[in-house]
Order: structure tokens, then C-alpha cells, then sequence
């Protein structure tokens, strides 16, 4: 909008408007920084507490019907089989799916219903954050 057009006080409102933005940045930045200090003295004060009592036995232990002689090592295992798997599943299963929606389009049969589902399905998930 040029200068001839603008009315009397909007000079005053785009300072105002510039002030109001700054205020909510400067109020942004503060409780964020509350937060990310809160958050370190959390993590500081587990860290002090635990590391004095965190030995390599308990690391590398397995299963135990004594809790002071069990360990997490099988836990850490399973989720890394658990990430293998899914990825192993996922990898080829994706790839494929973005090859045949791209590379070939059906023009009949089931192939075709089974493109349209996926083109749904893709869109759904599009939506979906």
C-alpha cells in the first residue's frame, strides 16, 4: 500500500504490531529456555544419582529371577531384532509399492484395484501428521 493511501495511525499500528511480535519472541525464547534448563537439571540430577550405581554386569546381564543379579542386555536385543525385522519388512515392501505406482499403471483387473487402494491409502496417510 503506498504512503498516499495509508490512514493517519497506521504508522503507530505497524510499530505496535512490530512491538507485540518482539514481546511474543522475547516471552517465546524465555519459557523455552525455562524449559531446556529444567530439562538439563533433570537429566543432571538422574545422571549424579544413577551413574554411582551403574556397573557393566548390569549392562550385560541377562534374565534373573533376582532382580539385583538381572540385567537389560535381552531387552536391548529385542528391540534390536525388533528394528531388523521391521526394516528387513519395510525397505523391500516400500520400494516395491513406489515402483508399481509409479513405473506401471494398470489399465484393468485386479491390478488395477489393487493400484487404486494404494493411491487411497497413500492419500489417507498423506493426512494423516
Amino acid at each position: 500500500m503506498s504512503d498516499a493511501h495509508r490512514s493517519p495511525g497506521s504508522a503507530r499500528s505497524d510499530a505496535r504490531r512490530f512491538a507485540v511480535d518482539r514481546g511474543f519472541l522475547l516471552l517465546c525464547l524465555v519459557v523455552t529456555s525455562i524449559a531446556c534448563l529444567l530439562l538439563a537439571v533433570l537429566i543432571g540430577s538422574i545422571l549424579l544419582r544413577g551413574l554411582g550405581t551403574l556397573d557393566w554386569a548390569f549392562v550385560t546381564g541377562g534374565m534373573s529371577t533376582r532382580p539385583e543379579d538381572a540385567g537389560f542386555a535381552i531387552p536391548i536385543l529385542g528391540s534390536v531384532w525388533l528394528l531388523v525385522v521391521c526394516a528387513a519388512t519395510a525397505l523391500p515392501l516400500g520400494v516395491g509399492t513406489a515402483v508399481f505406482l509409479e513405473e506401471y499403471r494398470p489399465k484393468r483387473g485386479w491390478l488395477r484395484s489393487l493400484h487404486g487402494l494404494a493411491q487411497t491409502n497413500i492419500r489417507n496417510l498423506a493426512g494423516v501428521p
